[in-house]
């Protein structure tokens, strides 16, 4: 009885690790285009849950978070992954996540965890399977950010943002708004034609 609890933690660890290891490898089946302010609404409210003692800012200009990502899925796996390894990088702290419309009509976000800083020698290599700086960890959550990254079409790197400060900035492609039906209701509540 008393490796009990023992064995049931590694049992989950184990499961946690063989479900990343299926986002890393497996496809996911694409999903419907959603907007950035309702894709980041629950999981934002997941990850302060999961991250009690982390602080979430967003700053996002308004129309940014209106612009249509391309898939809901797809989205959520890539920032989930890389707001879960921001505060995961800093326990405690505060994880900023800016949104602004992209250079090309896509959107831009930038995701800043004030953590330690990534040595040189270790950047070229940070979005490689397995590669973690942290013990405990398995390094698979910026591999699986970058690969449903690269599968809409968007660009995940690692750069210093205007502070200074290590940023993980997603750029994520353009997406035609989703077709307005007839007699849908807007959020005015106006009646679109």
């Amino acid at each position: 009885r008393e490796y009990f609890p023992l064995m049931l933690r590694e049992c989950e660890e184990l499961t946690g690790m063989t479900d990343s290891m299926s986002l890393l490898f497996d496809d996911v089946p694409p999903g419907e285009p959603v907007s950035a302010g309702v894709l980041l609404d629950p999981l934002l409210s997941g990850l302060r849950t999961r991250f009690p003692t982390s602080t979430f800012r967003v700053e996002a200009e308004p129309e940014a978070l209106e612009q249509t990502v391309p898939d809901r899925q797809w989205s959520a796996l890539v920032l989930s992954e890389l707001l879960a390894n921001a505060a995961e990088s800093r326990p405690g702290g505060e994880v900023r996540v800016r949104i602004a419309k992209g250079e090309s009509g896509g959107l831009c976000f930038e995701i800043v965890d004030q953590g330690k800083d990534i040595p040189p020698e270790h950047a070229a290599g940070i979005f490689a399977p397995f590669f973690t700086l942290r013990p405990r960890r398995l390094g698979l959550g910026l591999a699986i950010a970058r690969r449903w990254s690269d599968r809409m079409g968007g660009v995940l790197r690692l750069a210093r943002n205007v502070a200074g400060d290590f940023a993980m900035e997603w750029h994520v492609p353009a997406q035609a708004p989703a077709p307005v039906m007839e007699g849908v209701i807007s959020r005015n509540d106006e009646r679109r034609t």
